[in-house]
């Protein structure tokens, strides 16, 4: 996304498949811990949805969204989310139905308590975020996807390209230490032009050798940042070190000895 600095402080899911009704407060990182089947991989099947509805041209069929339903019961999911977008309190609301013709039951987004968007049923107003210029919307389609196009809406728009933004992963831990074995930590070793542009995380993690050692080469503001935000939040930091008379990246946990990241 742009340069706009968003930040999601709370999500509010209600019968998506297991999650009857789940509210998460959220801070810079937040670990998910429950059991098998507890509800974990479902928050961010949800938040996968929502942002699949924000990017893509075509609603999922209704079939889909049925099956989607807590328990085969229920006749609508509702997401809620609290943001931070630019220091201003936002809070957006979506109730999905398995229709066709009017999927979006309500449609609202509050910015610093004006209602920048209020739909039902596919009707309703669209205004700008200091509650001029309001206009009649009449449409089955995301009101939050087009609405910050027009007006002055920069936090409509700041929210609608964090959404889009988003990107899920699941690590695999055995994965990314098969391929750590097999990558040239040591930073000397890394063949000139063989990281010629960065890498991308894959979906399994499995590339965050890569990506960590071009970030320390290549972008070092970003690598010592990705290190300033994990020391914040578990005391461990990531960093240079010499082993052996080799400098390798390398976990620093407090303790006298550094330990080399592909043996962490």
């Amino acid at each position: 996304m742009s340069e706009e600095k968003t930040f999601l402080e709370k999500v509010h899911i209600k019968n998506f498949l297991s999650l009857r009704d789940v509210e998460l407060p959220l801070k810079p990182l937040t670990v998910l811990v429950g059991p098998n089947a507890s509800g974990k991989s479902n928050i961010l099947n949800a938040l996968q949805l929502l942002k699949v509805m924000m990017v893509s041209e075509n609603l999922p069929p209704v079939e889909f969204i049925q099956s989607r339903f807590w328990a085969g019961e229920a006749n609508h999911i509702t997401f809620r989310l609290q943001t931070n977008a630019e220091e201003t309190e936002t809070e957006y609301k979506l109730r999905l139905k398995a229709e066709a013709r009017h999927p979006f039951d309500v449609e609202e987004l509050l910015v610093n308590s004006v209602k920048a968007i209020s739909i039902q049923n596919g009707q309703g107003i669209v205004q700008d975020e200091d509650g001029e210029n309001e206009t009649q919307y009449r449409s089955n389609k995301l009101a939050l996807k087009s609405a910050g196009d027009y007006g002055n809406k920069p936090i409509t728009r700041a929210l609608t390209e964090f959404i889009k933004g988003w990107e899920f992963y699941d690590f695999q831990p055995e994965l990314i230490r098969r391929h750590l074995e097999g990558f040239p930590f040591i930073i000397e070793n890394i063949p000139s032009g063989e990281l010629s542009e960065s890498p991308k995380l894959d979906d399994d993690g499995s590339t965050l050798s890569e990506l960590l050692s071009y970030w320390h080469e290549n972008t070092p503001d970003r690598f010592h940042s990705v290190s300033k935000s994990l020391a914040a939040s578990t005391n461990i930091r990531i960093a240079q070190s010499e082993i052996d008379g080799d400098n390798q990246l390398c976990l620093l946990e407090g303790y006298k000895q550094p330990i080399p990241l592909k043996r962490a």
